[in-house]
């Protein structure tokens, strides 16, 4: 927008606000934004006041095109984004220029590399020219090439046609072989099931001495990723989520292909159901929704320059925040709409693994200063054990095993509770964070006071599930054609109890079709768990359903499954969160390695993709890599 009313009026926030709203606005800060946000959403119904002014306004004839443009742009170079090739801000910038990957090939096939480093060279602020390595460049396609080429092993032959050279040619394919061995080693190319073919030859040979063992206790995903990658790589090793968030270039929807697991990408929408049936009409729903999510903005942007010991929890803040927010725009919310809180509050804590009361206010989503994968949510309807059957072939594990020790003084020796004993160079850890703190297994010498400290105060969080399996799939004309749906929960201290359900409905091997739903309980919510037996939890769960489809006669399930995670020794927990007071760093702690001997893997030890199986498995691709390295010979 440029001008309006024959250029004299400038759309600057205020005068947006006082044509619109007939409102004063002089401040600039984020309560204000949201609040006036909040206003311009809701007069719509009051009057349309905003279609009766917007005529008005008008563009500046170039703004849509450009606008346009950077959006492409930038859709252009998300693959690279993900994978961290290229930066953010870097692909901002590119975008804002019209520079495209495509644009990239192209200077290469017509210059070669003066042609490359001409299209990628800037000025710095001291005015010197900067150059993007051309490395850098080649790395960035190798990974884009994966995405297309998930099923094949990237090898010379496959990447060769990409890298087109006038000059340089010899030089550029001699980076080639190093970029995908440095690649390869760290996991973000040929991992997973891929077999390595007999013609690759850019691995290095005889690079690890020829007595090598590594010990890796856990056999959950994370222990499975680093055991199959150091199988990959020649090094001798001994040795139930469903919902995946963000598939592009996800490292575990590369395995869903390459094992051939069906996956669905999950709606954006869930529709809402309240007890009667009735559902929640879609503006309110995205009323509440934008508020819950303005809130939480709110709260981000008044932790800056705080110091940690003011931190609050985030129930706490938030409604501070909220009751702050309502004083401050005179707005009253319905019934409906406060009960709609519980829904979102139930959700944040089923994603955090724990109540809102026990999460830290400034550091709850720390790992959102991270790159985090894009693309829709996904849903394995049969689990990950087709994946995990599949890493575990060939390879060397001892099943139903307790460790008791681990003594790292010299070589590694670890025993077991029955008296079994192995001894190996190194040993990687992938025992669950709420294991590690009842002290199970005993450390000698006692591991560094930072490891201690990260594993005394990193948060345990609690999640169960419920699966339940009919004979008809009565829910189906609410769910369609989501295939979720939700429950809003009028009661606010079981906000956690049944709050989402997913359709798992699919054919059985005879061919016959299986009607299953799959709900969670999270936060506060697993006491009640805890005080009841698994037949009166499908009791609720079907009073629960019943209330949802008061038309319908829910039938009584023919299988059902309720997890008690918490009370299994071996895993006691879903995933970890941070708790008040607490920072990211205590990830970074828990992942150092001690002494080049004990290395940690696992969900806990990932600061950039925590309480996930996406995290666990690349962190164990991250300890491959790293006990790898450390074990070559240079």
């Amino acid at each position: 927008m440029e001008h309006i009313k024959n250029g004299k009026f400038k759309n600057s926030q205020t005068n947006l606000v006082d044509t619109l709203l007939d409102e004063t606005y002089a401040a600039h800060n984020a309560l204000d934004d949201t609040r006036l946000l909040f206003r311009l959403i809701t007069c719509t119904s009051q009057g349309n006041v905003i279609s009766d002014n917007i005529t008005d306004f008008i563009f500046s004839p170039n703004y849509p095109h450009n606008c346009h443009m950077q959006q492409d742009n930038l859709k252009t170079f998300s693959e690279a984004i993900n994978c961290k090739a290229l930066s953010k801000a870097t692909a901002l910038k590119a975008a804002r220029s019209n520079l495209r990957l495509c644009h990239l090939k192209l200077s290469i096939e017509r210059n070669g590399l003066d042609g490359l480093r001409a299209l990628l060279s800037e000025l710095t602020n001291q005015g010197k020219v900067r150059v993007t390595s051309c490395k850098k460049i080649i790395r960035g396609f190798m990974i884009s090439l994966l995405e297309k080429l998930k099923e094949k092993w990237l090898s010379h032959e496959r990447c060769g046609p990409f890298i087109i050279c006038r000059d340089d040619t010899i030089w550029c394919i001699n980076s080639l072989s190093n970029v995908l061995w440095h690649l390869t080693r760290r996991g973000l190319i040929n991992f997973g099931l891929l077999s390595l073919p007999k013609e690759i030859d850019f691995m290095p040979k005889d690079v690890l001495p020829q007595d090598n063992h590594v010990l890796i206790i856990g056999a959950g995903v994370s222990g499975l990723s680093a055991a199959h990658q150091l199988n990959h790589f020649g090094v001798k090793v001994s040795k139930g989520a469903q919902i995946i968030n963000g598939c592009d270039n996800n490292p575990l929807i590369v395995l869903s292909h390459q094992t051939g697991v069906h996956i669905k990408e999950l709606s954006e929408k869930c529709c809402l159901l309240q007890k009667g049936g009735e559902k929640v009409d879609e503006k309110t729903d995205s009323q509440m929704d934008f508020h819950f999510n303005a809130i939480l903005d709110i709260i981000a942007d008044q932790r800056r320059n705080k110091e940690i010991l003011q931190d609050l929890n985030l129930m706490d803040k938030f409604r501070e925040t909220h009751q702050h927010f309502m004083d401050e725009s005179q707005l009253t919310f319905t019934k409906q709409q406060e009960t709609l809180l519980n829904f979102h509050f139930g959700n944040l804590e089923y994603a955090c693994g724990t109540s809102l009361s026990n999460i830290s206010s400034m550091n709850w989503d720390q790992n959102e200063d991270y790159p985090q994968f894009s693309g829709r949510n996904v849903l394995m309807a049969d689990g990950f054990s087709t994946i995990l059957d599949k890493i575990t072939e060939n390879l060397d594990i001892v099943y139903n095993t307790e460790i008791s020790s681990i003594d790292y003084s010299d070589k590694v020796l670890v025993k077991s509770s029955d008296g079994q004993s192995w001894t190996g160079d190194k040993v990687i850890v992938t025992l669950p964070l709420a294991v590690l703190k009842n002290g199970i297994v005993q450390f000698t010498p006692p591991l560094p006071q930072n490891k201690v400290t990260a594993i005394q105060q990193l948060g345990v969080g609690y999640m169960e599930k419920v699966v339940l399996q009919f004979k008809e799939r009565f829910w189906s004309d609410k769910s369609s054609p989501s295939e979720v749906f939700g429950r809003v929960e009028t009661e606010f201290s079981r906000r956690g109890l049944f709050g989402v359900f997913h359709d798992l409905s699919k054919e059985n091997a005879s061919g016959k079709s299986c009607y299953i739903l799959s709900t969670h309980i999270s936060g506060d919510s697993v006491e009640i768990l805890k005080q009841k037996s698994d037949e009166e939890i499908i009791s609720m769960c079907i009073e629960t359903l019943s209330e949802l489809f008061p038309k319908k006669k829910v039938p009584k399930p023919q299988k059902y499954i309720v997890t008690r995670w918490y009370q299994d020794k071996h895993i006691q927990m879903a995933y970890s969160h941070i708790p008040v007071g607490a920072t990211g760093d205590l990830y970074d702690d828990l992942a150092a390695d001690v002494q080049g001997r004990i290395y940690f893997a696992g969900e806990a030890t990932n600061r950039q993709h925590p309480q996930s199986v996406t995290g666990a498995y690349i962190s164990g691709m991250r300890e491959a890599e790293k006990v790898f390295t450390s074990m070559a010979i240079s």
